[in-house]
């Protein structure tokens, strides 16, 4: 039984005395922007554990969201930012974006925080496609009526 709490012990030390990657925030939200919009903003992170924590990859799932690291090593109890950008072009409709990180965070190896927006077309089109029956790799003799909305000024 002693021999049990010395190792439960022991782990808790370890684990108290790991490195901790922190986020200012999980959730940065852009708010409204167009599809012709790029933004960026900054977000804060920090090494709360005792010992060195290094970030080794921060990856996206798409090339319209990035993250830059201002450090990619910390000392115990040091804060940096991380650069986020985000290009609205293409994209229409409510967006959720993540950025993951992957450090020596013995806790959470891979953490992720994500990017949100709204995005607005500055052309819209109702409905948004039309289908004019190809077959035979040639177009019958169809038609459809679209409308076509300018929200730009």
């Amino acid at each position: 039984m002693k021999t049990l709490g010395i190792v439960l012990m022991a782990a808790l030390t370890l684990a108290a005395a790991a490195q901790t990657l922190t986020f200012e925030k999980e959730v940065h939200d852009f708010g409204d922007l167009t599809d012709s919009d790029t933004v960026s903003t900054t977000i804060k992170y920090s090494n709360t554990g005792d010992q060195e924590l290094v970030i080794n990859n921060v990856r996206s799932r798409c090339g319209c969201t990035v993250g830059v690291p201002a450090k990619m090593i910390l000392a115990p109890g040091e804060e940096s930012t991380v650069k986020v950008s985000f290009v609205a072009k293409g994209k229409r409709g409510k967006q959720r974006k993540p950025i993951m990180f992957q450090s020596n965070d013995p806790e959470q190896r891979t953490q992720t925080i994500y990017i949100t927006a709204n995005i607005t077309t500055l052309w819209d089109f109702t409905p948004p496609t039309v289908d004019f029956n190809i077959s035979d790799n040639s177009y019958q003799n169809t038609s459809d009526t679209f409308a076509v909305e300018n929200r730009s000024d």
